[in-house]
């Protein structure tokens, strides 16, 4: 009863439809017939980032995070900086060693591998950004660990996500790529707490948003659905291959604004795929085109 309720308001909020529960059957019957053509499972979250309606499916299933887990490491890090009155130029002290060697991390390919002094402003930038393994460790270590992102999770109402896992962790055991994970109910729901300015705003949320603005990855994924001048604002994840050929998490959650200044946040993930780089950012982009079809009501 419960996710019809959650259905019609969506539809009634988001996309304004006579028949809000035909117009919803209809978009779930597209999501669910590209999520046919995936080997792996699927999971979509779509929110009204000003009513709160939200439409999902596998809305409560657990995916991997990959490195969509550095959008609230990163927020985690804003908000301290931002309640403390603090500075982006602040520098930590990153020891000899912290650059790890077998890290994917443009970071150390700049210091080396020496004792070094780097600013939250690099740190936050090359972990969004870039993707960079060395630098989401760090600032974890340097917002007091899983412990305090999780809380930070549960301070801001955001259920069904978790943190667990360190980056070198997950590079030396694929089974540890499982133990970050979310809901897309629950990132549908940190992406709406970053928007409202509850967890950051002003200059700190203005410099967040344009990191995300500026993401290269995931070009063929939610931003290949979307018309060529919308913004958006995302984060992607991609696990890399294990030894039982799976790819355990193919991620694009973000925010996009429609000329009319509706802000929707959308979630897409794709869970122990083994289909083809090209394939599975496909499943991603074809999501995106069924809900920004839905939400301006063409075909």
């Amino acid at each position: 009863m419960k996710k019809i309720f959650v259905s019609i308001m969506v539809l009634m909020g988001m996309f304004c439809s006579a028949n809000a529960q035909d117009f919803t059957k209809k978009l779930r019957g597209e999501i669910a017939s590209i999520a046919k053509g995936c080997d792996g499972q699927l999971g979509v979250g779509v929110i009204n980032l000003q009513t709160g309606d939200t439409l999902t499916y596998n809305g409560n299933e657990l995916f991997p995070l990959s490195q969509t887990a550095n959008l609230p490491i990163g927020l985690l890090t804003m908000s301290i900086v931002d309640r403390q009155n603090g500075s982006l130029d602040y520098k930590v002290n990153v020891e000899a060693g912290e650059l790890e060697q077998n890290e994917f991390s443009p970071l150390r390919n700049k210091y080396g591998t020496q004792k070094s002094q780097i600013s939250l402003n690099e740190l936050i930038a090359y972990m969004v950004a870039f993707d960079d393994e060395n630098a989401t460790d760090i600032l974890t270590k340097q917002v007091g660990g899983m412990a305090n992102i999780n809380t930070f999770l549960e301070e801001h109402g955001i259920k069904g996500m978790k943190i667990a896992a360190t980056q070198k962790e997950q590079n030396t055991s694929s089974a540890k790529v499982y133990d970050n994970y979310s809901t897309p109910y629950g990132m549908c729901q940190l992406l709406r707490a970053f928007n409202s300015g509850n967890i950051i705003n002003g200059e700190a949320k203005g410099y967040f948003s344009n990191l995300l603005m500026q993401v290269p990855a995931g070009v063929y994924r939610i931003k290949s659905g979307l018309p060529e001048d919308i913004r958006l604002e995302h984060k992607t994840g991609t696990s890399a291959k294990a030894k039982n050929g799976l790819y355990a998490a193919t991620n694009d959650v973000g925010i996009f604004t429609t000329d009319s200044g509706r802000k929707i946040g959308l979630a897409v993930f794709v869970k122990d795929s083994k289909m083809s780089t090209s394939d599975r950012d496909k499943v991603i982009s074809d999501v995106t085109k069924a809900v920004w079809n839905a939400i301006m009501g063409t075909k």
